[in-house]
């Protein structure tokens, strides 16, 4: 209800206009990003009004580039992912245009700048790992165009690598697992290619242990199984309620663990290629 308050009231442009002009202050950035993020917190339709607004105001560009003026300051890279993160959610015309929008601004470039500055740091590769998952998401022709780009990034090295280092933290392995999702999804030949080159790259092993490390944790199993389905055989719809999914994949009916089965023996075939 604030929020909504706070945004009808002209906040957001007046936040926008704050980081356009004074975009090495970083304590500034710092907290205009927090104020994004919180006012675009949510799933609910005033929440998605207020993304909108968001975005159409401009918000996306000094954001992008708070992550790449202040690579010195983990503090602004962090709220300044979780607001990237926040105004690329979605999958309705806004956050697709937000997506593009964050594509063109070479935000996961940025991204993973920021990952390979702070290998130790769980909270830089959760957010990168989160912003690719964020951008590389969908499945229009702009969106298969996304997810080659981001591939060609060297992307999914980088989000193997988190995963790999920080196996203790479920939220880095549930964003890995989905930001390899979201690269490696599609059917055409660049797809295939990702998916590939995603196994070759060690992407189903690391899944597979976080998988083995977080059997408690709903998000990093479900975001695992489909990973790991849409690697081996090919795309499927993209669910994101934990709840109507089932808590891991032996919860999953049994057409799709046969899958999982059919899925393990390509796995292998393609690791032996």
């Amino acid at each position: 209800m604030r929020g909504r308050a706070v945004a009808r009231a002209g906040a957001i442009a007046a936040v926008v206009g704050a980081m356009e002009a004074h975009p090495h202050l970083a304590p500034l950035q710092q907290w205009a990003c927090s104020v994004i993020l919180n006012l675009t917190a949510g799933n609910d339709a005033a929440t998605a009004t207020i993304r909108q607004q968001a975005v159409s105001t401009g918000a996306l560009n000094p954001v992008v580039q708070a992550l790449h003026t202040h690579t010195d300051l983990p503090p602004v890279l962090e709220q300044a992912f979780r607001a990237l993160i926040n105004l690329c959610s979605g999958s309705d015309a806004v956050a697709c245009h937000a997506k593009q929008l964050a594509s063109d601004q070479a935000a996961v470039s940025t991204a993973l700048e920021v990952m390979y500055l702070y290998p130790e740091r769980a909270a830089m590769q959760q957010g990168g790992c989160a912003v690719i998952a964020m951008v590389a998401y969908g499945t229009d022709a702009k969106a298969l165009a996304r997810k080659q780009a981001v591939f060609e990034t060297g992307a999914m090295a980088a989000i193997v690598t988190a995963m790999n280092d920080h196996m203790e933290f479920a939220a880095v392995q549930q964003w890995g697992a989905r930001a390899i999702l979201t690269v490696t999804f599609g059917s055409d030949e660049p797809s295939l290619n990702r998916k590939r080159e995603a196994a070759s790259a060690g992407a189903v092993q690391a899944i597979a242990r976080a998988m083995e490390a977080h059997p408690d944790q709903p998000g990093v199993q479900l975001w695992g199984c489909r990973a790991l389905l849409t690697i081996a055989v090919g795309p499927l719809p993209i669910v994101t309620d934990v709840g109507a999914a089932g808590p891991s994949c032996a919860s999953a009916p049994r057409a799709v663990g046969r899958k999982v089965e059919q899925a393990g023996r390509k796995v292998e075939q393609m690791l032996v290629l």
